[in-house]
């Protein structure tokens, strides 16, 4: 059975502006005020299972809000959010919502740091969505095989 975002996380990313149709390389995107990384999906011994990791160092950008999410694909997806979002089971998100020092760079994790990591067979993908300032992004990164 294929979950979809949950209702307060499609909420989230309709009330960011997310577009279906956007996408990102992976790696580094300059978000004008933030750069953001999403790591590739990796088996975590701390955590018990996969995780991903972003990071976000932003300047002059008020409040930095939005969404990470992990992501397990029964076969490799497009580097497509409609895609990701429909045909794909969430596994782990964390929500942020905080005001960024300036040139620190914040580390975000999925499942958050509170929760066990997540577990299955397949491909797995972390997204995120975020505004920084008035400005909003996403930024898919790339696929990983993984059994857990």
């Amino acid at each position: 059975m294929k979950s979809r975002f949950r209702p307060t996380l499609l909420a989230l990313a309709i009330g960011m502006g997310a577009v279906a149709s956007a996408t990102f390389s992976s790696g580094a995107v300059d978000a004008g005020d933030c750069l953001s990384t999403v790591e590739n999906p990796h088996f975590s011994r701390g955590a018990g299972g996969v995780i991903v990791k972003a990071r976000y160092g932003c300047a002059n950008v008020g409040r930095l809000n939005g969404v990470l999410q992990l992501f397990l694909c029964s076969t490799r997806p497009p580097r497509d959010e409609q895609y990701i979002a429909t045909q794909c089971t969430v596994k782990g998100y964390d929500n942020f919502d905080f005001d960024p020092v300036n040139n620190n760079v914040y580390t975000r994790y999925a499942p958050r740091l509170s929760r066990p990591g997540a577990h299955g067979t397949g491909w797995w993908v972390g997204c995120t969505i975020y505004n920084a300032g008035p400005n909003r992004h996403t930024l898919i990164g790339d696929t990983v095989y993984i059994a857990a």
